[in-house]
């Protein structure tokens, strides 16, 4: 009887920590955790379910673009989503697509062609509401050089539209940081 009421505490409850949360997200997104993380990753894991059910939740949330790159959503409210029937995808906010390029005819592509390793859709760092940040981690290159780190900024209380298109469609700008 416990375990089913503990199992309906939604995920964005603040009987998570953050930094609990912070050590999902990387487990989830298979970054290397410290031996810290680690240790507390496993104490919490066995006595503390809530933290179970978030990470199973996560989980869930892992969305891949059409040639395998992943794209995890990390959002405390899981609003982040691959659509499109392009070869790549693109990526949609509250199912509101995001552009990441200034002019509309050029839609920026998160793909192995183009050097993508994964994404991840993250909540902002500064706890602004319906902020959001998009980072794209780049390929490891054949010679050594250390890959890439791209961030973008996503205000997701703005939309845009276009004008003199038919149908209307709203959509997010993302900012380069």
């Amino acid at each position: 009887m416990a375990v089913e009421v503990v199992a309906q505490i939604p995920v964005t409850s603040i009987l998570v920590p953050s930094c609990l949360e912070y050590i999902i997200n990387k487990k989830v997104a298979k970054m290397a955790l410290s031996i810290i993380e680690n240790i507390i990753d496993v104490i919490f894991s066995w006595i503390y379910c809530p933290y179970s059910f978030l990470y199973l939740a996560k989980l869930t949330r892992v969305h891949t673009f059409r040639d395998g790159t992943p794209m995890f959503d990390c959002t405390k409210n899981g609003i982040a989503n691959i659509t499109g029937t392009q070869n790549n995808g693109r990526i949609t906010l509250f199912a509101t697509q995001v552009f990441f390029s200034i002019r509309r005819n050029i839609e920026y592509a998160f793909s192995r062609a183009n050097r993508t390793e994964y994404v991840v859709v993250q909540d902002d760092p500064r706890a602004r509401p319906n902020w959001v940040q998009v980072m794209e981690q780049e390929m490891k290159f054949p010679d050594k050089t250390k890959p890439k780190e791209k961030l973008w900024t996503v205000n997701a209380n703005m939309s845009h539209r276009f004008e003199g298109q038919n149908p209307l469609r709203d959509f997010f700008f993302a900012i380069h940081i």
